[in-house]
């Protein structure tokens, strides 16, 4: 039994009833009293009590052979659904005849949070033990034979692995005040299929294993996550990574995710700020991220000095980017900038004019916007 506990016990029994209160454990040392220099030391009429599982009176003649012990009505503590033995026993002191219906009354209360106690330490175990398996997952590296093992363990936590198609990593940011990590796992499942799983890899990273199969429904279970973390103060972003069909796949599934988050730049469409990265949708963003920072550095220096030196607001760089979504299309994207076509055509000539590339073609507009998704990544990491 917890320490702690047995002296929460015994105090808050004792402010009720005015009573004294002990509470041994299962070898009949008292772990919790009200009188706390009597903690440690050994309660013989427990001893009996704890043998027969039955509540026992002491008497004032029997207490006075006895050592340190006082008359007054010991009880049990059996946890219901439990092992059948006594985990301890609470002893109230007292003329026996009135303390018998407090002993009662406490050793109901002492069950109860006893009781309670032992279920959130499951709880807590299978969280930690679902965390475990996720981060294992996640950072699978090994053989087939492990991932086999892996899926075991699902199962044994009642999750059906076979079914998980795509895996998801969150970013959050949740202020000190909220909710505990536990509450935002147990939200986020709530809103999500059986079959999903939903797990911690980190404090600011939580993981999810999907089972949609389209754009559609991860897109749709993305946003139910990041609604559920938002309601109870929390912003986040997801990543996602390329459908998987197998556990080790599904590995390198999460790690793709994060690499979508990491390369994924927030964008603003008007409505509502872009907070899903598909890493599908991301792959040249993420190779390029893969070059060394000292060369991402060189190579956004060498492009964008000039035009980072005299375009402060970067007006000339947004106007650029929506060119890249709507290429000869200048209608378009005069119309999406709200600017005139003969705006757009300067800006995009003094594009040239300031780093020698025409953002008519293709090679130099692809050098332009890969400086640009670049400096983009470096400043927001």
């Amino acid at each position: 039994m917890n320490k702690k506990i047995a002296q929460k016990i015994a105090e808050s029994a004792h402010e009720v009833i005015g009573y004294d209160v002990l509470v041994t454990d299962a070898e009949g040392t008292i772990i919790g009293s009200n009188r706390t220099a009597r903690v440690g030391r050994l309660h013989a009429p427990s001893l009996a009590v704890l043998k027969s599982g039955k509540p026992s009176d002491t008497t004032r003649e029997e207490a006075a052979s006895l050592d340190g012990v006082k008359p007054g009505y010991t009880v049990p503590i059996v946890i219901p659904g439990a092992q059948a033995a006594a985990v301890g026993t609470i002893s109230i002191a007292g003329p026996p005849a009135r303390v018998q219906r407090y002993g009662l009354l406490v050793q109901k209360q002492a069950e109860i949070l006893l009781q309670e106690q032992a279920l959130m330490e499951m709880n807590l175990r299978r969280e930690q033990a679902v965390n475990d398996l996720a981060s294992g997952i996640v950072h699978h590296t090994t053989s087939q034979e492990d991932a086999d093992a892996m899926a075991i363990r699902a199962t044994s936590l009642g999750y059906a692995p076979h079914r998980w198609r795509v895996a998801v990593v969150l970013e959050t940011d949740c202020p000190p005040g909220t909710s505990s990590t536990g509450d935002r796992l147990r939200r986020m499942q709530a809103v999500l299929e059986n079959d999903a799983l939903v797990a911690r890899l980190h404090p600011s990273e939580i993981v999810a294993f999907l089972t949609d199969r389209d754009e559609a429904g991860i897109r749709s279970s993305c946003e139910r996550l990041i609604d559920a973390l938002d309601d109870i103060g929390c912003a986040a972003r997801a990543g996602v990574g390329p459908p998987a069909s197998n556990l080790v796949a599904l590995g390198k599934s999460a790690a793709s995710a994060r690499d979508a988050l990491i390369v994924g730049i927030p964008e603003n469409n008007g409505e509502r700020e872009k907070k899903i990265f598909f890493a599908d949708e991301l792959r040249l963003e993420i190779l390029l991220h893969t070059l060394p920072s000292g060369a991402r550095t060189a190579y956004v220096h060498n492009v964008l000095a000039a035009l980072s030196a005299t375009d402060r607001d970067d007006e000339l760089v947004q106007t650029f980017v929506a060119w890249c979504g709507s290429p000869f299309q200048p209608s378009s994207v005069a119309h999406a900038l709200s600017v005139h076509r003969n705006t757009l055509q300067y800006r995009l000539k003094k594009i040239r004019e300031l780093t020698g590339l025409d953002p008519w073609r293709f090679r130099d507009a692809f050098t332009l916007w890969s400086a640009i998704r670049l400096r983009g990544n470096d400043s927001s990491s």
